[in-house]
């Protein structure tokens, strides 16, 4: 089941605005963290994952938690900066500060 709107994180250090995009295994969304600050979380599809086998779902989950471990070492102006990752009930996520372009 995907996140909605107002659906609060990590003891309601972030709120949940919108969905931003589906990819083949994840959501991305637009969420505000406590300080009203603008921050994309990124979590694996639930059902997907349930759709899969053990071994599968275990690949998966563990290629998600290598991105998050590749994004916290990244430092460049064009990549957001990794902030957390966590485990919200069945849904494992990370997020990044969100970058806006200004031009």
């Amino acid at each position: 089941m995907a996140l909605k709107a107002k659906d609060k994180l990590k003891s309601g250090k972030y709120t949940i605005q919108k969905v931003l995009g589906r990819g083949r295994f994840g959501i991305t969304y637009l969420a505000r963290n406590s300080n009203g600050d603008g921050v994309v979380i990124k979590t694996l599809d639930e059902d997907l994952l349930y759709s899969l086998g053990q071994v599968k779902r275990d690949k998966l989950l563990s290629k998600f938690r290598d991105e998050a471990k590749k994004l916290k070492r990244c430092k460049h102006d064009h990549i957001a900066q990794f902030q957390d990752d966590f485990f919200k009930i069945h849904h494992l996520c990370h997020n990044s500060k969100m970058v806006i372009s200004k031009k």
